[in-house]
């Protein structure tokens, strides 16, 4: 079995991931999961791993948003079948995206 560059290939995944986010038509509802998929709860996982490895994840502005927005309306869902841990409080000058995460039970830190 050939050797592999892990690293290498993380990085590659995460920026295709990226491209793929980027590339979502503007048109395209966000809460219509049968279109775009679950690629902002997939961001949450990308933090998970990033905060696992000792590295940042660093979220657009507009990322953060659809990730937040996706969150607020589906918290009380995914905490019903133990998909999220209960919301963490923090400050108002946290950013979007750390409010996000603590709205899905994760420490933003």
């Amino acid at each position: 079995m050939e050797k592999t560059n892990l690293s290498a290939e993380m990085a590659d995944a995460a920026a295709e991931t990226a491209r793929v986010v980027q590339n979502i038509p503007k048109t395209k509802s966000l809460d219509d999961s049968t279109q775009c998929g679950d690629w902002d709860l997939r961001t949450l996982h990308g933090w998970d791993v990033a905060k696992a490895t000792g590295q940042e994840y660093h979220a657009t502005a507009a990322l953060a948003e659809a990730v937040h927005d996706t969150v607020t309306k589906q918290a009380e869902l995914f905490r019903k079948y133990d998909g999220f841990a209960d919301a963490i409080q923090v400050g108002d000058d946290k950013t979007t995206f750390a409010k996000a995460l603590a709205l899905s039970g994760r420490d933003p830190g």
